[in-house]
């Protein structure tokens, strides 16, 4: 992983975050879902956490995609 990864993540997340539909948010959930695995760390019996720090650069859009994700998950 490089900051290039990184930063097609992040434009990825963001993306994401702007189709969301809330007329139809289990089809969302299944559209993000491989894209939710990939910005996400879970050690077996421990929450999800979003895996959006890299060299000290915070990428907003995956955290904020991350948290959304979970959100809509949990209702």
């Amino acid at each position: 992983m490089n900051q290039e990864y990184y930063e097609k993540l992040n434009e990825r997340c963001e993306n994401a975050i702007k189709a969301i539909d809330d007329n139809d948010v289990e089809r969302w959930l299944h559209l993000a879902s491989k894209l939710f695995k990939l910005v996400s760390i879970q050690p077996d019996g421990l929450p999800s956490i979003a895996n959006c720090h890299f060299e000290g650069v915070l990428y907003n859009s995956i955290a904020e995609f991350h948290n959304l994700y979970i959100k809509k998950q949990n209702k």
